[in-house]
C-alpha cells in the first residue's frame, strides 16, 4: 500500500426478512441487518477502530405471488 491515499476496505453484512400475509396484491415484510466495516490499521484512528459495527431495521413491499 503506497501513500497515494487509496486503501482497501471491507464490509461483512447479514440479515433476515420476515414476509407477512399478502395484502391488496402486495406482500409486506420487515427485516433486520447487522454489519461490520473493516478498515486498514492506518485508518483505524480516523474511524474509531478497525471494526465498525452497524445495525438496520427496514420494511419492504413486493408484488404478491399470483394464483393459477
Amino acid at each position: 500500500m503506497g501513500d497515494d491515499g487509496i486503501f482497501n476496505v471491507a464490509k461483512l453484512q447479514g440479515g433476515y426478512t420476515r414476509y407477512l400475509a399478502a395484502w391488496n396484491g402486495f406482500t409486506p415484510g420487515i427485516g433486520t441487518a447487522v454489519s461490520t466495516g473493516i478498515v486498514p490499521r492506518r485508518l483505524g484512528s480516523s474511524y474509531g477502530g478497525r471494526f465498525n459495527g452497524g445495525f438496520g431495521v427496514y420494511l419492504t413491499l413486493r408484488p404478491a405471488a399470483r394464483q393459477m
